[in-house]
Formats: C-alpha cells, sequence, structure tokens
C-alpha cells in the first residue's frame, strides 16, 4: 500500500493531546509534516526548557525510540479532515549524486544546495527492482538525523530525515542512500517527489534530476583520462569487476617509468587516480606525450595524455 504524503503547510501545534496521536500540526493526518515536528523534539525529556509532552507519546517522560515506533505505527492514519493544498515548488536545489558504485553496490548522496539549511528532507524515488534494491541510509558524519522509511517496496523508496534541536542544519552533506546492485545492467533512478522542511514548516521541493546508471564493464576497463590535454592534472578513472592486484603506471614515449600511481590490490568497482604531471621524485615533467598503462593480471590497457605547459 502507498502511504499518503501530505500537502506541505505550516506545522502549528494545538494546545493538549490530539485525538489521532502523532497528528501534531492537527490537519487530520499522521504524516510528514508530523514527523519533522516530532524528530526537532526527539531526545528532550521533562525537565528540559524546550520538552513538550504533545510528542510523549508512551508518557514515559522523554520523547525516544518508544515513542518514535508509536508515531510509525500510526503513520498514514487520517481522522478525515482536509489537508491545504500544496505549495508550488521551487529552484532545484536539491540533487542527487553517486557514490561508491561496484558490482555490488550503489550509493547514492542526495546534497541541498539551497540558500536556507533544511532541517528535515523526504525524497520519493522510483527505480528498476530487477537492477537495485535498497539496503540501508547511511548518515553523514556528524549529527546523525532521525531516519525513517515512509515506504520500502520493490521499485520504490520514500525516505525521510530530520534533526532535532541543537542539531546542525542539512547544507550540502545529507548522508547516503545504499542500494544492493542486483545486476550490471544500464538503467535510472528517478526521484518523483521530495519535501523540504525549515523554520517550523514543509514546502514541496523540485525533485532531483534523474540520475542515469551506465551498463557496468563486464571486464577490466582504463577510460579515458579527464581533462586530456591537461595543465597542472588529470584524472584516470578505471573499473575493475572482481578485486585484483593492479599496476598504474605513466610511461614516456620510450618506455621509460616516469610515475607509478598504483601498484596495489584494489576491491572491485570504480577507481580514479589522479597524475599531477610529476615523476616518481616528484620533479615537474616537460611538456609531451605520454602513455598510461593498466595493468591486472594478463589484462593490459594503455591509454595517452598529453602535458601541456
Amino acid at each position: 500500500m502507498r502511504l499518503p504524503v501530505p500537502a506541505p503547510q505550516a506545522l502549528l501545534r494545538g494546545a493538549g493531546r490530539p485525538a489521532l496521536p502523532g497528528d501534531f500540526n492537527g490537519d487530520g493526518i499522521v504524516g510528514l509534516d508530523d514527523f519533522f515536528l516530532f524528530s526537532d523534539n526527539f531526545g528532550l525529556k521533562q525537565g528540559d526548557e524546550t520538552y513538550d509532552p504533545l510528542f510523549d507519546l508512551s508518557d514515559n517522560a522523554i520523547v525516544d525510540l518508544d515513542d518514535f515506533f508509536l508515531f510509525g505505527d500510526n503513520f498514514g492514519l487520517s481522522a478525515g479532515k482536509p489537508v491545504v493544498g500544496a505549495q508550488a515548488p521551487g529552484p532545484q536545489a536539491l540533487h542527487l549524486e553517486k557514490g561508491a558504485e561496484t558490482p555490488d553496490l550503489l550509493e547514492i548522496a542526495p546534497y541541498w544546495t539551497g540558500q536556507d539549511p533544511l532541517r528535515g528532507w523526504m525524497l520519493s524515488l522510483e527505480f528498476e527492482p530487477q537492477v537495485l534494491a535498497f539496503r540501508q541510509f547511511r548518515p553523514r558524519a556528524a549529527e546523525a538525523p532521525l531516519p525513517f522509511i515512509v515506504e520500502s517496496e520493490p521499485g520504490r523508496l520514500v525516505f525521510a530525515a530530520g534533526l532535532s534541536r541543537g542539531q546542525t542544519a542539512f547544507d550540502g552533506d545529507m548522508g547516503v542512500l545504499v542500494f544492493d546492485r542486483l545486476t550490471p545492467d544500464r538503467s535510472a533512478l528517478r526521484a518523483n517527489g521530495a519535501i523540504g522542511y525549515r523554520a517550523g514548516s514543509a514546502a514541496t521541493l523540485t525533485p532531483p534530476a534523474p540520475l542515469e546508471l551506465s551498463a557496468l564493464p563486464q571486464t577490466f576497463a582504463l577510460f579515458a583520462a579527464h581533462p586530456n590535454p591537461f595543465n597542472p592534472e588529470t584524472v584516470l578513472p578505471f573499473y575493475l569487476p572482481v578485486q585484483s592486484p593492479v599496476r598504474l603506471r605513466v610511461y614516456d614515449l620510450l618506455g621509460r617509468p616516469v610515475r607509478t600511481l598504483v601498484e596495489d590490490a584494489l576491491a572491485a568497482g570504480f577507481h580514479r587516480r589522479p597524475w599531477r604531471g610529476l615523476d616518481d621524485q616528484g620533479r615537474a615533467v616537460g611538456s609531451g606525450l605520454y602513455l598510461v598503462e593498466m595493468r591486472a593480471g594478463d589484462w593490459r590497457q594503455i591509454r595517452k595524455v598529453m602535458l601541456l605547459k
């Protein structure tokens, strides 16, 4: 069953306990507005200046996981009251970026570029269930938010995260959504809805652009350097279908080694190594054409790069 996502509106607390537990703003539905209000108050306990028993659903004098589970039980329930219309979305400021990508795993990093930082967000994603399956949310390194899986079914994920009072607002890094990659096939991940919460109010956001997923190579691959020609630095991307010892080395046109960029066992997946036009002794090399060789077992590939000064 697909749970209704309430239209964004101002979040106002009423006096006393709501008739529908979890309907903190009194709009007749336990929805994302209420989740963001709940996350604002998560962790507060009786005696704290801003503690509000409205959010202590379990009556244990602290807004904790017991209350969160009770809230989750009621999420999506409606008292039959109308919900106000949605606000028009603003300019696109919520984006999706690919993180780590291996034959078995894909990381998607939502990030925020809006003028005002967010205190909560919701993202609705659709994808091909034969290619991807949601595994987990990995929060940002500092001050992890309260995560809430609104809906997770094959091919669809509705996920929300909210911050408690005192935590630093989302400004850029919003955490990482981790998916199992089930096949190497080409695919796409599409956002069909987004909500942001700040200053006590939730608003519809312009969903991020679709994220195209290229088919994974079936063998080792050394991709074209970029930029090329370059000065002062170029990046060499490469891919390993399995964990393997790899050597990535730069040669001059006479076949003499110039710089060893990698000589180690690496995990399967995509990798990148920069070359800043220096040799193994850290000395700048001259302008001209260079050869980059990648070796993995018996496999070998060469690319050309041009250093301009």
